[in-house]
């Protein structure tokens, strides 16, 4: 396998270029067993199920810094605040792994989850 270094890209078509430091570092998607789902993941080593405590996403190739951003899901809700009472939390603090936990407005949920973080890897 060739590695090719660069500082920025710019996909064919498009009129600005990026820094390679803003395209996803890592994705996933798994089911609440902690399985990863047929949609696959992008630099994920492993999960770990931590029942009610969320979903960690382990990466394969940590990042040089916590993740520079990102955004998590699960049970197919996306945002922080949901007019349910529902939320995600997201954290991203360390350079190794990404966590997802779902809180249903009751009670924190053991239930499915995805992510996805920008940064630069190490």
């Amino acid at each position: 396998m060739s590695t090719i270094t660069v500082t920025n890209i710019k996909a064919t078509g498009e009129t600005a270029s990026r820094s390679v430091t803003g395209i996803v570092g890592a994705f996933g998607d798994c089911d609440a067993a902690g399985s990863i789902t047929s949609s696959g993941s992008f630099n994920v080593s492993s999960v770990t199920d931590n029942g009610t405590n969320g979903k960690q996403f382990n990466y394969t190739n940590n990042f040089a810094n916590p993740a520079l951003g990102g955004a998590g899901q699960a049970n197919g809700v996306g945002s922080f605040s949901h007019s349910s009472g529902a939320f995600i939390y997201c954290n991203s603090n360390t350079a190794s792994h990404y966590s997802v936990q779902y809180y249903n407005a009751l009670a924190y949920a053991d239930t499915t989850a995805q992510f996805l973080a920008l940064g630069e890897l190490a």
